[in-house]
């Protein structure tokens, strides 16, 4: 009986661990003709699931809602029809998330991290 109870216990741990690992900022890159743009996703966890908005600050375009956002299976779609079809879906690794998005009939690779840009650049100017 305590072995059952331990395993249910880490199986909810491990659950909710995984659950709580996509909500917070997330960092990008886009390449939009010959240009980088940044983009990051706000995702937080309400009752009825996960909601995130985006900010563009290339464009100055600041909490940006979206439609609609899943993540099942460490695989995180974000959909937002109303933005030319904007759909990102990526899985979830250690490294952080990488997927593509589509948008306007464009489909481009996107990697997402914790980290923001401005950092790594500091980061790399140390090195």
């Amino acid at each position: 009986m305590k072995k059952l109870i331990s395993v249910l216990f880490l199986l909810f741990i491990g659950t909710s661990v995984s659950a709580q690992e996509i909500t917070g900022d997330w960092y990008g890159e886009l390449m939009v003709q010959d240009r980088s743009m940044g983009i990051v996703f706000h995702i937080s966890e309400t009752q009825d699931g996960y909601t995130t908005t985006l900010d563009s600050p290339a464009q100055n375009a600041f909490d940006i809602p979206v439609e609609s956002t899943t993540f099942e299976d460490d695989v995180l779609e974000v959909k937002a029809p109303k933005l030319g079809g904007f759909h990102f879906k990526g899985k979830l690794q250690q490294e952080g998330l990488s997927g593509s998005l589509r948008q306007g009939g464009a489909l481009v690779p996107l990697k997402l991290s914790r980290e923001k840009p401005e950092e790594v650049k500091e980061e790399a100017k140390k090195e």
